[in-house]
């Protein structure tokens, strides 16, 4: 077994080892042959009646501790436990001591400690061996806790009798015989008096059960029996990896950050936004740019995760993340000519024996834009659902202007929505209520009305609403370009800055070259100058000196003059030929000194050209800087902005984010929105593909009707495709995507 299917099996043993605590407070106490409900008790309020929840087979948690402690040698001392009431079951009875129906809840933990002694630890295919257990025991409560009567419409029923603690003390035994654990604890019955309200007449309304087993056993079950490495999600094999503690490199933004710099720049930006009052703060706006692009396409599958305690904006930034998506398929909706054109039938499903309707499914560019909200917590998701249509939720600049199918969400869901951009779904009571105030509602004119209405769309009104949609994307790319523009003067005059830094050490050092160099070429001219000049002397002297050579007679005879004459040529040819040595020296030395200050003086002159154009370029990008900064205000992130990163100033900011870019990404998405109604409302005016769609699609919501796989998706699709956005709590999923 690799480690993704020990930490599964693991997973999978906890959630049967969760004991079922015991109640503590008010109104509870011990059961015994005085059954409170035999006292003629109640309730003060009229409207409210008296209810009695039995917890069955209560016992110390310190027998289930000293029992594991002891099955796996483990002869340490545990300073951190303590010792609480857990309890085997529970139900409930109404006022006079009857069984409420599907009020059982039965805990895994003594079944799971009978599994655990029969060594059956490594099995991960429980569920269906504690199934059997819970059915015998409903099986009981139908035999021995109601009779077989004949009502008014001569109809034989079961109905609920009431009941005994004799018949109590019975059942608890019979829990504790099934689950087959071999340590028989010292057990007591408690009982636990509550107000409710009375139920309506005519509505049926499900018992709250106290004891709840994990919701995810049978999920954990189905993985580990398909569990194949080679093709495990890569979402599901990123969360399990990071639970065996292999994560993938991090990146400390706030030391290190190259990464917002890079991430946070106009192209990240998506084209549409939440048209709220506000913009997103930093991290936010770090969030949603990094899940937009880097989930996305191909990468869809991935996971990213955000924290952050309550307050701090999650749900805010959900709000930017699914108005984006339906932007992006708006761009894909826009590309289609013809709305009706857009769906492939699929096949048929039978309502009745009267009506089967049509299935279609739409092309495949438009149907990655679903999107499901989930969580543990069936409130919280519910919220997010209920909140996103609110027209409170949306900036008053924009409240006449936003409108997705407003009528029938007014009308059907809230007076307080604008749209119909999320549902409620989940469990089969949410699913109902939905398929009846949306698609079958008496009172109002529902989508099903909407969409079967006269009105005819035709093409005309779907191309108004396309140029008015691409158009709004072009102004978007302009504003993108100009921000980056702004980002890019910043750039400049950082690279500017720094050029200008340079170019003045590197002036102020040839300057001192020059200055040096000039000095040596100064003194090495007036060197030549004066080898030169000493040459041109002895040149004259040796002139001299010849045209005072003794005639021939006198030189061939007169000794003495004959020597004297040759010894001053001699003399004179000497110092010529050390002048003219010196010269052939010192002359290249003061060309190539002289090559050097040439040189310089013109490095000199075009790096003070350098410097003048760089001074000027750098005037001119301050004035520019200047004004995007009185413009941009916070959201300008230059040096001081990155440095001063964790200051509240730094985070509450966007960088290189403009009131225009906001204004106008919001009114693409009330856009994308009028787009979309547009194109399902065309659509189906042309051959009622749509309606007769979801016509099938709330039928197999109610889970009356029987469809295959392919259909199932299709749809789904199509759903979607109206409603982009639905809420589940995990626990539903399994059930309502159970087809998929």
């Amino acid at each position: 077994m690799n480690e993704h299917k020990k930490l599964l099996s693991c997973w999978h043993k906890l959630e049967h080892f969760s004991p079922a605590p015991a109640p503590k407070g008010k109104n509870i106490g011990l059961l015994n042959k005085k059954e409170p409900w035999k006292i003629p008790l109640k309730s003060k309020a009229p409207n409210k009646t008296l209810e009695y929840t039995i917890y069955l087979g209560v016992f110390d948690s310190s027998v289930v501790n000293d029992f594991v402690k002891e099955y796996f040698k483990d002869s340490k001392k545990n300073e951190n436990f303590r010792s609480s009431k857990i309890c085997f079951a529970s139900l409930k009875l109404d006022i006079e001591g009857k069984y409420i129906n599907e009020s059982l809840g039965i805990s895994t933990l003594p079944w799971a400690l009978n599994q655990l002694e029969n060594n059956k630890i490594k099995s991960n295919d429980w569920e269906e061996g504690f199934k059997k257990i819970k059915d015998s025991l409903e099986e009981y409560l139908e035999l021995n806790f109601k009779e077989t009567i004949t009502n008014s419409e001569n109809e034989i029923i079961k109905v609920s009798t009431i009941v005994s603690y004799n018949q109590l003390i019975k059942f608890q035994d019979k829990i504790e015989s099934l689950c087959n654990w071999s340590i028989k604890p010292s057990k007591e019955i408690y009982v636990k008096r509550i107000e409710k309200l009375k139920p309506q007449k005519n509505k049926e309304t499900k018992p709250t059960i106290d004891i709840l087993n994990s919701f995810y056993i049978k999920d954990i079950e189905k993985i580990i029996s398909s569990y194949n490495i080679k093709s495990n999600p890569k979402a599901f094999s990123q969360y399990l990896d990071g639970n065996l503690g292999k994560q993938s490199k991090r990146i400390n933004i706030s030391k290190n950050t190259e990464e917002l710099k890079n991430n946070l720049t106009p192209n990240n930006y998506p084209d549409g936004c939440w048209p709220s009052e506000y913009t997103l703060s930093l991290m936010q706006q770090f969030a949603v740019n990094n899940i937009f692009n880097k989930l996305s396409e191909s990468n869809q599958e991935g996971m990213f995760s955000v924290n952050g305690p309550p307050g701090t904006g999650k749900t805010t930034l959900l709000r930017d993340i699914i108005a984006p998506i339906i932007v992006k398929r708006g761009k894909e909706l826009a590309k289609i000519e013809k709305p009706s054109d857009a769906f492939n039938k699929v096949g048929s499903l039978e309502i009745n024996e009267n009506y089967s309707p049509w299935l279609y499914e739409p092309i495949k560019s438009i149907t990655n834009a679903g999107i499901v909200i989930a969580s543990s917590n069936n409130g919280a998701v519910e919220n997010i659902s209920k909140e996103l249509p609110l027209k409170k939720e949306v900036s008053e600049q924009y409240n006449s202007d936003i409108a997705y199918f407003k009528a029938v969400a007014e009308n059907c869901i809230n007076k307080g929505n604008w749209g119909l951009i999320s549902a409620v779904l989940g469990n089969k009571q949410n699913r109902n209520n939905l398929v009846n105030s949306l698609w079958f509602n008496k009172d109002f004119k529902d989508l099903q009305n909407t969409l079967k209405e006269d009105k005819i769309y035709d093409n005309s009104e779907w191309n108004i609403i396309k140029t008015s949609f691409n158009a709004k994307i072009n102004e978007i790319s302009a504003e993108k370009e100009r921000l980056n523009s702004l980002k890019k003067d910043y750039d400049d005059y950082v690279f500017t800055k720094k050029s200008l830094l340079k170019i003045t050490q590197k002036i102020e050092n040839i300057e001192k070259d020059y200055i040096g160099s000039n000095d040596k070429f100064k003194n090495q001219k007036n060197k030549v100058s004066k080898l030169n000049k000493s040459k041109q002397e002895i040149i004259n002297e040796l002139s001299i000196i010849k045209s005072s050579k003794p005639n021939l007679f006198t030189y061939l005879f007169n000794k003495n003059k004959r020597k004297a004459y040759k010894k001053a040529l001699e003399n004179a040819l000497n110092i010529y030929n050390q002048i003219s040595d010196k010269l052939n020296i010192e002359n290249p030395v003061l060309s190539k000194i002289q090559s050097i200050f040439n040189h310089l003086k013109t490095l000199l002159k075009k790096h003070q050209k350098e410097k003048t154009n760089l001074t000027d370029k750098l005037e001119n990008l301050k004035i520019k800087i200047g004004q995007a900064k009185l413009e941009l205000k916070n959201n300008y992130a230059d040096r001081e902005y990155w440095e001063k990163i964790e200051s509240k100033k730094s985070q509450e900011s966007c960088p290189w984010y403009s009131e225009k870019l906001k204004k106008l990404q919001s009114e693409l998405f009330l856009i994308a929105l009028k787009l979309n109604e547009v194109f399902i409302l065309t659509a189906n005016s042309t051959s009622s593909q749509i309606s007769t769609t979801l016509a099938g699609f709330f039928e197999y919501l109610k889970g009356e009707n029987k469809a295959n796989k392919k259909e199932i998706k299709a749809m789904w699709n199509t759903f979607f495709l109206v409603i982009p956005v639905i809420s589940s709590t995990f626990a539903s999923v399994q059930t309502m995507f159970k087809d998929l």
